[in-house]
């Protein structure tokens, strides 16, 4: 039940989110390669994580492909974003980025206290968490791999 909670609250919030997130973006120096970037497609790209993360997420937990696929996509975006010259560290701050306001809309938006336990509440910030440093793990392993083939 807390999984599905935290897929309706990001669903019902994934316009607002994205949009905020495209305007944070743009303002952080971390994030240069990206201010260059077209309005619609850091929208698409933003768009398209916090849609894994509360599409995903549970199948994720559950399932070896469903890692094995997520890890696929993501390396293949590490393998993009170097082809495309974005340094690595940038493409890990806008993915930071991504899960801070994540982590904000969940605990914003989701009357947990209310409805679960602290340890439901905790479970459910790891394994958030976890889904995110997975991500980001199969980024660098994209990445690298396209910087190696490169040299």
């Amino acid at each position: 039940m807390l999984y599905y909670h935290l897929m309706e609250t990001l669903r019902k919030n994934e316009y607002l989110l994205t949009r905020d997130l495209v305007g944070e973006i743009r303002q952080t120096p971390e994030a240069s390669h990206y201010h260059a970037l077209i309005e619609g497609t850091l929208y698409d790209r933003i768009h398209e994580v916090i849609y894994h993360t509360y599409k995903r997420h549970a199948d994720w937990m559950e399932s070896e492909t469903s890692k094995n696929t997520l890890a696929s996509y993501y390396a293949d975006l590490g393998r993009q974003r170097r082809e495309e010259g974005i340094p690595l560290d940038e493409v890990i701050v806008t993915l930071f980025l991504i899960k801070k306001r994540v982590y904000r809309c969940i605990n914003e938006r989701m009357d947990l206290e209310a409805s679960y336990t602290q340890k439901e509440i905790t479970d459910l910030f790891l394994n958030v968490g976890l889904f995110f440093d997975r991500m980001v793990q199969a980024v660098i392993s994209g990445y690298e791999e396209s910087t190696a083939s490169r040299a």
